[in-house]
């Protein structure tokens, strides 16, 4: 079963410069969001902490970079403190066209980004992380591997019962799913944060962003070959 990973791109190959801004958030309306204190990688932010009204696009440290912002895009990254969490600013656009897909780790916040003179409507897409429940623990194998999920040494794949099994099994190493076997629920699901694969995306995403021309955003194809577990939830 194949599935993509979506990044995002800061390369503007169109725009008056090369490399579109980021997004300060520092001057949000909820500033609990920018908290260190309570992490939202598993959870969505709390009713009355989650307004992004008032962020700014800013530039890294880009040589040549212009005074004022040339550009939005579609999918933008973080400047400086960030909200605790898996989290995107991204276009309405953005948000229209993953409405009619089935995302429910998934949600969109209010927000707006100073452009030309004006608050422009924008939005901050929140992707819960560590979702293991996708995973059958009992017919997946795992492996040593680098951040970017090559395997590391000759050791063979071994299974475990759940996530802090693994670790276990892993001390002190990086890795990650090698035979991915996962339960049924995952076949109809269109986008998925999988640990140091990033966000995965169906076919049926990718043709969408690919045919709105989406811009901000990288895809490229997931080498793990995916297949649902025989044995149901585990």
């Amino acid at each position: 079963m194949k599935r993509y990973i979506l990044e995002h791109n800061p390369f503007d190959s169109q725009g008056s410069y090369n490399i579109y801004p980021d997004v300060d958030a520092s001057g949000i309306e909820s500033q609990s969001a920018l908290s260190r204190v309570k992490k939202y990688y598993a959870d969505f932010y709390p009713e009355g902490s989650n307004s992004f009204k008032g962020m700014r696009l800013a530039y890294a440290q880009e040589i040549g970079a212009p005074e004022q912002p040339h550009a939005l895009c579609d999918m933008h990254s973080w400047i400086g403190i960030r909200p605790t969490g898996l989290t995107f600013p991204v276009s309405p656009r953005f948000k229209e066209v993953l409405a009619p897909f089935n995302t429910p780790e998934l949600t969109f916040y209010n927000g707006s980004i100073g452009w030309k003179g004006k608050e422009t409507e924008f939005y901050v897409m929140h992707l819960l992380a560590w979702q293991l429940q996708y995973i059958n623990f009992q017919e997946s194998t795992f492996q040593k591997s680098d951040f970017l999920g090559r395997k590391v040494g000759d050791e063979p794949p071994l299974k475990g019962d759940s996530w802090p099994d693994l670790k276990a099994k892993f001390p002190d190493s990086t890795f990650t799913i090698a035979d991915a076997v996962m339960n049924p629920e995952f076949e109809t699901l269109d986008m998925y944060d999988l640990d140091i694969w990033g966000i995965l995306i169906t076919e049926r995403v990718k043709n969408a962003i690919e045919a709105n021309q989406l811009t901000g955003v990288k895809i490229k194809e997931c080498p793990l070959d995916f297949r649902i577990a025989s044995s149901g939830r585990k």
